[in-house]
């Protein structure tokens, strides 16, 4: 009993001991594997949720981290997405799902209806997920491939085009489009042509409708009147938060509302949804008649060929002329030339409320103007239970859409520099080639033939490893540009022809092998060049794919080099464009960058493992 008991309590300590052993390797893996999670994840996120770490995504899950990322995507800026929402949002991360009612969903999902079918002029919206996350975003990507189509991938070409020196179609992206400012003219170059026609053939639910009372609100109430209070206060309203505040159609009868209307319609509000009363055209003519001495300046100026002032019409929205757009802009801002009565509000939400009531324009015009003084007949666009329910119908869309876009943006990125590929492979090749040449015919020279200085010059080898590469590289630089190697692949190569480790590695092992073989091989009457290639070589194969896989991972991992000495872009390798990529992008590209960089190394891994896996553990390492 005694032994038996003794045996049990030594099991007992055999099976803990080897229990810690594997929770102590448990530990280790998950430390290891553990950051490698939180890499992946953040290559998947973006500003909204990147600050939140954790292995996997949030939003694979939470339905509110997708609606920030959502509406982050969408509007890009928060500016434009508190005036479509109509409420502050401060941070991108505070935002929450909206409580929709059931009379807000409804009219919701008239409006979808009328979104679907009306006939859009073109200045009535924009292009939503355009500008997120520095040119990421989907309809960014298509932009990207929309114009490279149009010009037949010549970046020159799109470049004199689009008035901007783009280095290559990467870094293209949509042009800017604040449709509601009155700044903004529409143009109509290369760059506008293709975002006009793209906008067009999307999808309605990405469309950003502009509307003129969320800017009305967040560009002119919210900075006057910081909160609904001060604002009822002013305006002795009882209204309970701003998006039951509306930019009438006309001019308010009087008082601070008809002063907030004028402020901002006369200044701000962009002519595409001012219209006049044609009925008082000729005060318009009055006016530029004090402008212009003659018609004939008149139509040098707008490239007409109007007779007499008498024929020039009143314009209704955006003259195409930049000459008339400032003329019909200076005659808005004229309180004297151009009473408020003769201004009248036309966009989305007047359209809105015509297909509503299902009254012609004109008659909705006039409802709207005897109504103005009770305040009825304003029917608010309901920009945000629109988008809930857009978001409710795309929401696993909209989660592949957020997983795979930083790879998909840093894959177009490579592809736009196929060059890069192709250097990187010449490189890599060469560099492996000439690793696996040299090294081995010294390591072999000093262990076959055993010159008295052998181990002078294995210290000489091994003392080029104190010295960093930064120390080499302004004498390696020098001693290049002297013999005219600069921007080929010799002087990426020569560099790193020869490595001190790799022959003191290799004069190990071959130190290791069999002399009978040599001694048989000298008796069969070989010559040196079959010894080496057939018994050394072969005999040497896990070493050598160890050599391989180092030279491998320092070519293609090498960027400082191969920038100093290789300053033409033509012949950057693919690490020199990852870093041009990363110095302009977000984080989380950055990550997807990452991984999709280690890829290639992976794959020769994985090729090599077997051959590495009998060569671990060598003989002068024993």
């Amino acid at each position: 009993m005694p032994l038996i008991s003794t045996i049990g309590r030594r099991s007992w300590k055999v099976r803990a001991t080897f229990a810690a052993i594997y929770f102590v390797l448990a530990v280790g893996a998950i430390s290891m594997v553990y950051p490698l999670l939180l890499m992946l994840s953040g290559s998947a996120k973006s500003e909204t949720d990147f600050a939140w770490a954790g292995p996997v995504p949030q939003y694979l899950w939470d339905d509110g981290i997708l609606w920030m990322k959502y509406i982050e995507s969408k509007y890009a800026l928060l500016p434009y997405a508190e005036a479509a929402l109509r409420h502050p949002i401060g941070s991108w991360r505070t935002l929450r799902p909206p409580v929709v009612s059931s009379q807000e969903r409804e009219l919701a999902e008239r409006f979808r209806t009328f979104r679907d079918t009306f006939d859009w002029p073109r200045e009535w919206y924009s292009l939503g997920h355009t500008q997120a996350d520095r040119l990421v975003a989907k309809n960014a990507r298509e932009f990207k491939k929309a114009a490279e189509r149009a010009f037949h991938g010549d970046i020159a070409a799109y470049s004199r085009a689009a008035g901007i020196a783009y280095p290559s179609f990467s870094n293209v992206g949509p042009p800017m489009v604040p449709f509601a400012e009155r700044r903004f003219s529409f143009p109509s170059d290369a760059s506008y042509q293709i975002y006009y026609d793209l906008k067009a053939r999307s999808p309605r639910s990405d469309w950003v409708i502009v509307d003129v009372d969320g800017q009305f609100y967040r560009n002119y109430l919210t900075p006057v009147w910081a909160t609904i209070e001060s604002y009822n206060k002013a305006h002795g309203t009882r209204f309970s938060s701003y998006s039951q505040v509306t930019l009438a159609t006309v001019a308010p009868a009087s008082g601070q509302e008809r002063k907030d209307w004028e402020e901002y319609v006369r200044n701000d509000l962009s002519l595409v949804f001012i219209r006049f009363d044609p009925s008082q055209a000729r005060m318009f003519r009055r006016f530029l008649q004090a402008r212009y001495p003659d018609v004939a300046q008149l139509n040098i100026a707008w490239g007409m060929t109007y007779g007499a002032f008498d024929q020039v019409p009143l314009p209704q929205g955006l003259p195409e002329n930049k000459r008339a757009q400032v003329d019909l802009s200076d005659f808005v801002k004229d309180a004297a030339a151009c009473p408020a009565e003769l201004l009248r509000i036309e966009g989305p939400r007047q359209a809105f409320e015509r297909y509503v009531t299902g009254e012609s324009s004109e008659v909705a015009s006039g409802r709207r103007l005897s109504d103005r003084a009770s305040g009825t007949g304003a029917l608010p666009l309901p920009i945000e239970a629109v988008d809930w329910k857009d978001f409710q119908q795309q929401k696993g869309a909209l989660r592949w859409e957020f997983l795979t876009r930083n790879y998909r943006t840093v894959w177009d990125y490579i592809a736009g520099h196929g060059n890069g590929i192709r250097n990187t492979f010449i490189f890599c090749a060469l560099l492996v080639i000439t690793n696996l040449i040299v090294n081995p015919l010294a390591a072999y020279a000093l262990s076959r033939y055993r010159p008295p200085s052998a181990y002078k010059i294995l210290l000489f080898c091994m003392a080029t490893m104190a010295f960093p590469a930064e120390v080499t590289m302004i004498p390696s630089f020098l001693l290049l540009k002297q013999m005219s190697l600069l921007n080929t692949f010799w002087a990426l190569v020569l560099p790193g022809a020869a490595n001190g480790f790799s022959i003191f590695l290799l004069k190990g092992f071959f130190d290791s092998l069999p002399q009978e073989l040599y001694e048989a091989a000298d008796i069969d009457g070989a010559g040196e060049w079959t010894k080496f290639w057939l018994i050394t070589m072969n005999l040497s194969k896990p070493i050598l794919a160890v050599l391989a896989l180092g030279a491998f991972t320092a070519a293609y991992s090498e960027f400082m080099m191969a920038l100093v000495i290789v300053p033409d872009p033509n012949m950057w390798t693919l690490m020199v464009w990852l870093y041009q990529l990363q110095a302009t992008s977000h984080p989380s590209v950055v990550y997807a960058s990452l991984v999709i960089a280690a890829v290639p190394t992976m794959v020769i891994f994985l090729l090599c493992q077997n051959l590495i896996m009998r060569g671990i553990v060598v003989p002068v390492e024993k």
